[in-house]
């Protein structure tokens, strides 16, 4: 599959999500780690499981199909019958859930089968804290559990995305700028709570940090250090609404030397303080 063709998959993927997400019924979620399963259907209703694998490879026989999984593959995978899979060494990520309206799982099947067409596509590193961060609302159980794991499953596609537009701006004669942006990206999703600097960043690619500037501006529209302020920001507010730190921990937390910088790069990007908009989040 053709990088425009997986974006423009994608992006049905999250327009159907953003319009119909309050009909998912989110199921079970977890971590799997070497052991094989035989899992017979437990629903009449249609299911759905996005998989990761974090580490080895294994094969999943799904639907008389069997899908061969590597370390960050990413499955986006259609139920109708048992699941069984096993063999080898392997960490992996697994979230099912449902649709409340037949009609919706008819039409999230077809966005799925569209993206699984050739699966291995999606291959990506760095994805593993949206996982947590949905199985973790999972197992809480807590109110508003179904809309935050929501918002954790449309920021994993948009990240999804997001990601492939960069690579679909390089022809395959540039696979090795795809390769460092991918790098670039994934270091600093990373490394974005600690001091960053260019030339540490260049030298993790080994480029020269001026040339590294100039490709990641071109790929990205914004310099390193607009991305990483932006990113910081986004965990800052992802902290501010789901947390009761200080304004001083969140700062610290995300990467900014002090609460008063901080508060003036919030202000400059969102139009209020981080205070205002914390207020401004509905208490649970």
């Amino acid at each position: 599959m053709q990088n425009a063709q997986l974006h423009k998959q994608l992006r049905e993927v999250i327009d159907f999500l953003c319009h119909h997400g309050s009909s998912i019924r989110f199921l079970s979620s977890g971590i799997w780690v070497d052991r094989e399963w035989d899992t017979p259907k437990q629903s009449t209703k249609p299911m759905f499981e996005i998989i990761y694998l974090i580490s080895g490879q294994t094969s999943i026989y799904l639907n008389g199909i069997t899908h061969a999984v590597k370390k960050n593959d990413l499955h986006l995978l259609e139920i109708s019958g048992n699941s069984m899979g096993g063999g080898g060494h392997f960490q992996m990520y697994y979230l099912d859930f449902s649709f409340d309206i037949p009609a919706l799982s008819d039409q999230f099947y077809g966005c799925c089968k569209r993206l699984s067409v050739n699966p291995e596509c999606i291959n990506l590193a760095g994805l593993e804290s949206y996982f947590l961060e949905m199985h973790f609302e999972n197992i809480a159980e807590q109110e508003f559990r179904q809309q935050k794991i929501l918002c954790s499953l449309q920021d994993l596609f948009i990240c999804l995305y997001r990601r492939c537009a960069v690579s679909s701006e390089h022809s395959a004669g540039h696979s090795g700028r795809q390769q460092f942006l991918y790098d670039v990206l994934n270091y600093l999703e990373q490394n974005y709570m600690y001091p960053l600097c260019l030339k540490d960043i260049s030298g993790l690619v080994h480029l020269n940090p001026r040339y590294l500037s100039r490709l990641f501006k071109e790929a990205t529209g914004l310099t390193i250090q607009q991305y990483l302020i932006r990113l910081r920001i986004g965990k800052a507010k992802k902290l501010l609404s789901a947390t009761s730190h200080s304004i001083t921990d969140i700062a610290l937390e995300t990467g900014f030397c002090d609460c008063q910088h901080f508060c003036k790069v919030f202000k400059q990007l969102e139009g209020i303080t981080p205070t205002q908009y914390g207020r401004s989040i509905p208490s649970g």
